[in-house]
């Protein structure tokens, strides 16, 4: 059995296991501080991100990894996912061309995407929500679940 450590970013005790190996700070709070520095520093990860892939090899690797990974867990999707995308692309041209524009809004720093859900405050990954989709820089921010409760009707 593991003793309980001390992070050194939230103070929070937590067990050993719950910790990279040679850290201070719990997985949690390094993924926090990993998702700032991306922000902050988005030309660096730009960068790093074509290095990887330019790497000789990158491209067989990945899919090696994942025709591994789908033969082990199975693909959640149905087969025809694409098609189904491409449709509802097809109907909702109005939430494809906004989303299209806030992605690229992120990019290149007009728009800021909150580390927290604006409606519960819970931190994880975050929507943009549009009310009108004529006005596509006014966006609300929410968690996956708020963000269901809202097209629901039960968050007003």
């Amino acid at each position: 059995m593991m003793s309980n450590l001390k992070c050194a970013d939230c103070g929070e005790d937590k067990e050993g296991n719950f910790y990279p190996r040679n850290h201070l700070r719990c997985k949690t709070c390094l993924i926090k501080r990993a998702r700032i520095y991306q922000r902050e520093h988005p030309e660096q990860m730009r960068q790093y991100e074509a290095n990887k892939r330019a790497k000789p090899g990158y491209k067989e690797k990945h899919a090696e990894y994942y025709k591994k990974w789908y033969a082990e867990h199975g693909r959640n999707r149905t087969d025809n996912y694409a098609s189904l995308i491409y449709l509802w692309q097809k109907e909702h041209t109005g939430a494809t061309k906004v989303a299209r524009i806030v992605r690229q809004a992120i990019k290149d720093g007009l728009l800021e995407r909150p580390l927290k859900c604006s409606l519960c405050g819970r931190d994880g990954r975050i929507n943009g929500h549009h009310e009108d989709y004529n006005s596509p820089y006014e966006v609300l921010w929410v968690c996956s679940s708020c963000h269901k409760k809202i097209h629901l009707g039960l968050i007003g």
